[in-house]
């Protein structure tokens, strides 16, 4: 559930990204996204997601059960794009013509980030 729709129970376009985002990263971690692990700091895979990249260490959330059976950089992406896809504000997210833009390899994630907080240029 969207944080704007979990707190003001307002409905946005950008809901069914951050679904998405979260759809995502259950599906790269192997997870549910209220999972409860009793020897885990945190409680939701969206909390695990964030203190793994706050650390830089966001690939450990990949799946262990898929060994080495993946490609790097493409997951590396797809766990990216998560995060972006479920930023708290709606302003923040993608649309998800800009997801599938990514996932196509149409756009990186670089293009879309610019697309949604241009440069401010210097007056």
């Amino acid at each position: 559930m969207s944080p704007e729709y979990a707190i003001r129970r307002t409905m946005t376009a950008k809901a069914d990204v951050y679904s998405f985002g979260i759809l995502l990263l259950e599906i790269v971690s192997g997870r549910n996204n209220t999972e409860y692990r009793e020897k885990e700091e945190t409680v939701v895979l969206l909390d695990t997601a964030a203190n793994l990249r706050a650390r830089g260490t966001l690939g450990d959330l990949i799946d262990s059960r898929v060994g080495h059976n993946y490609d790097g950089n493409q997951t590396n992406i797809v766990l990216n794009l998560a995060m972006m896809c479920t930023e708290q504000s709606p302003s923040l997210r993608p649309t998800i013509s800009q997801v599938v833009a990514v996932l196509q390899g149409e756009k990186t994630l670089k293009n879309i980030s610019e697309e949604i907080a241009p440069s401010i240029s210097p007056a």
